[in-house]
């Protein structure tokens, strides 16, 4: 981790030992936290518009056969060094090894349900 002025830069790795050791559990209203590029940023309540697309698209994917193991239901996924995303849906080739997380690079289709937290995701 880099300190540049007040702020600590992040990485992946040590974000996830954040992670690991509950140290993100205790965030307001039971929410989830990302890593976007070196910033622990806490994600947006999801409302009932989010909670019905994430319901059509898991009932377009079970649809066409696309289910476990290759469809992984809101993985957290490293990006990169200082990026670790928790979105709707991964798609992963095969059989993906549980012991680990996924890297984007690995993955078919990420799909992020952006409702509320739009303007922000797309920065």
């Amino acid at each position: 981790m880099a300190v540049v002025g007040e702020r600590l830069v992040w990485t992946a790795e040590r974000y996830l030992q954040l992670v690991d050791a509950g140290l993100l559990d205790d965030l307001a209203d039971g929410g989830r936290a990302e890593l976007l590029a070196g910033d622990i940023v806490t994600e947006m309540p999801q409302g009932s518009l989010h909670l019905f697309v994430f319901r059509a698209l898991q009932a377009s994917f079970a649809a066409r056969g696309i289910v476990a193991p290759t469809l992984v239901v809101t993985p957290t996924l490293v990006v990169g060094e200082r990026h670790v995303l928790d979105p709707e849906f991964a798609l992963l080739p095969g059989t993906p090894d549980h012991r680990r997380l996924p890297h984007a690079s690995e993955t078919l289709l990420v799909v992020e349900v952006a409702v509320t937290s739009r303007e922000r995701d797309l920065g």
